[in-house]
Formats: structure tokens, C-alpha cells, sequence
């Protein structure tokens, strides 16, 4: 009986081990708090094998331990103090002494338990909050970039239009002068047919020069070849022939003594 008192004892050394396989569970509450930014307090005022965890900003200001990252539940020692106990208990007051401290460890985890998932609680209102800022700061880069964006295209169609009106100002100009040159083309066109036309004039006047001069030629070279019945012209023809002869000779000796 007195073996499995001290069995008891041991039991009591095992209690340490209920908090550090509790405490072990816990591990991925810390994962996530610290994940959220909670301030884990490494000065040594937690217990061995545990970090505490302070409150986050704007929640009541209580700390939590958990179990260290690098600290291992020990199970195995608390599997072997409650398999001694139920084996080898046989003494009423040992073992209702040992119900008593179960019942106090039980307390004592369902109240960690408690501030646990109270701290998460907080932790998670924090993450929610964090991650509205991070919907908005999304959202306000969204609406810079866009920003951004539009005045660099209000900047290409702004350059675009100055560049329009350049070219509009030029083809106006390129227009002016083509109707001028145009007006221009159409007076000397229309001084080119009017030259024509007076081309024309006189190459027409000059065909009936010609001819009233071949049909005068061909009448003076008739001369002495009038018939009887012209007696009149016939006598005088002879007159004309001797004038034109002697004007003629005249002619001739004026300019050889010119020369």
C-alpha cells in the first residue's frame, strides 16, 4: 500500500506532465498567435518549457502560456503515473486524495483552456481587422494604379491631339496652295486656248491670203494672152507689160548702184 503511495507521489510529479501534454495541444494556438503578431515574453517569468503570450493592442491586457515550440509533452511519464495508480491504488485515502488532485488539475486546465480560446478570440478579431486594412490598402492601390494608368493615357491622347492640329494646320495650308495653283493652272490654261484660238485666226486668214495671192499671181502672168474679142484690153495689156519691164530694170540698176 505504501509502494503504491509513493506511486502517488509520483503521480504528483506527473501533474506538471497534465500541463505540458495540455500544453503541447496548445502548441498551434501559439503557431497562429504568433502568426498574428502577438508578442511572445521570452524574459524567463513563464514556466520552463513555455512562452507567454501578451494581449493584443485594444484587448484586456492578460497574457497566456504556451508551450515552447522546441519543448516535447511528456506522455509517456504521465501514461506510466496514471497506469501505477489505477494498478497498484489500493489505499482509499490515496486514491481519493489522488480523484482530489485530478479534479484540481482538470479545474486548472479547463481555466487555461478558457483564457486560451479567449486569447485566440482577441487574436482573431485582431486578423480580422488586419485583414480589412489589407482589403483597403488592396483596394486603394487598385484605384492608384488605375489612376496612374488614366493620366498616361490622358497624356498620349493629349499628345496625340496636339499632333492632329499640327497636321490639320499644315494640310489647310497644303489646301490654300493647291486652290491657288489650281486658280493659277486654269488662267494659263485658259491663256493657252485663247493663244490657240488666235493661231487658229490667223492661220485661217493666212490660207485665204494664200490663195487670193496664188489666184492674183496666176492672173498676172496672163498677160499678152488676151483673144480678139477683148480688143480694148488686149491694146492696153501691152502698156502694162512694158511699165512692169522698165520699173523692173529700174529696180535692178538702183540697187547695183546702191551696192
Amino acid at each position: 500500500g505504501s509502494g503504491s503511495a509513493s506511486g502517488s507521489g509520483s503521480a504528483s510529479g506527473s501533474g506538471s506532465a497534465v500541463g505540458s501534454g495540455s500544453a503541447g495541444s496548445a502548441a498551434d494556438a501559439s503557431g497562429s498567435a504568433a502568426a498574428s503578431g502577438s508578442v511572445a515574453d521570452t524574459s524567463g517569468s513563464a514556466a520552463p518549457g513555455m512562452v507567454r503570450l501578451d494581449s493584443a493592442p485594444g484587448t484586456p491586457p492578460k497574457s497566456i502560456e504556451v508551450a515552447s515550440p522546441a519543448s516535447l509533452p511528456d506522455t509517456l511519464s504521465l501514461t506510466g503515473s496514471y497506469a501505477g495508480h489505477h494498478a497498484f491504488a489500493n489505499d482509499p485515502k490515496a486514491i481519493v486524495g489522488e480523484m482530489d488532485k485530478a479534479r484540481a488539475q482538470g479545474a486548472a486546465i479547463k481555466k487555461r483552456l478558457a483564457d486560451k480560446e479567449s486569447f485566440l478570440a482577441s487574436v482573431d478579431h485582431r486578423r480580422s481587422l488586419i485583414t480589412a486594412d489589407v482589403e483597403a490598402d488592396k483596394e486603394t492601390l487598385a484605384a492608384v494604379k488605375a489612376h496612374q494608368e488614366a493620366m498616361a493615357a490622358r497624356l498620349e491622347r493629349i499628345k496625340n491631339e496636339q499632333v492632329a492640329r499640327t497636321l490639320a494646320a499644315q494640310q489647310a495650308q497644303v489646301d490654300a496652295a493647291a486652290k491657288q495653283l489650281a486658280g493659277e493652272a486654269a488662267t494659263v490654261k485658259s491663256v493657252g486656248s485663247a493663244l490657240k484660238d488666235k493661231i487658229t485666226s490667223v492661220e485661217t486668214a493666212n490660207k485665204k491670203f494664200s490663195a487670193t495671192e496664188t489666184a492674183k499671181m496666176r492672173a498676172s502672168m496672163v498677160v499678152g494672152s488676151g483673144s480678139g474679142s477683148t480688143a480694148g484690153s488686149g491694146s492696153a495689156a501691152p502698156a502694162a507689160f512694158v511699165e512692169l519691164a522698165a520699173l523692173t530694170a529700174a529696180t535692178a540698176s538702183t540697187g547695183m548702184h546702191e551696192r
